[in-house]
């Protein structure tokens, strides 16, 4: 595994575990890295969305469908957060 995998994996279980501020700073210092890194992107629009910014999660999800148009996750919560 690569830094970017395991910071991934660890980001990963501290959501998991509901500690949304460590797995925020994880995500984001994966994006320092690679600012195009979809996986971290689209994790942070699914925890901005669990903690109500709502804003923030649909930012984060329209970027992943920048730069994936097909992934159908990003663009099913996007749809979802339009209903909001």
């Amino acid at each position: 595994m690569n830094e970017i995998e395991i910071l991934l994996e660890k980001a990963k279980v501290y959501f998991l575990s509901q500690n949304y501020n460590e797995a925020e700073k994880l995500f984001l210092k994966i994006l320092e890295k690679e600012p195009d890194n979809l996986d971290a992107l689209y994790h942070l629009g699914v925890l901005k969305e669990v903690i109500h910014e709502i804003e923030e999660a649909r930012k984060y999800f329209e970027r992943v469908l920048e730069l994936d148009p097909e992934n159908r996750e990003a663009r099913e919560r996007l749809d979802k957060l339009a209903e909001i």
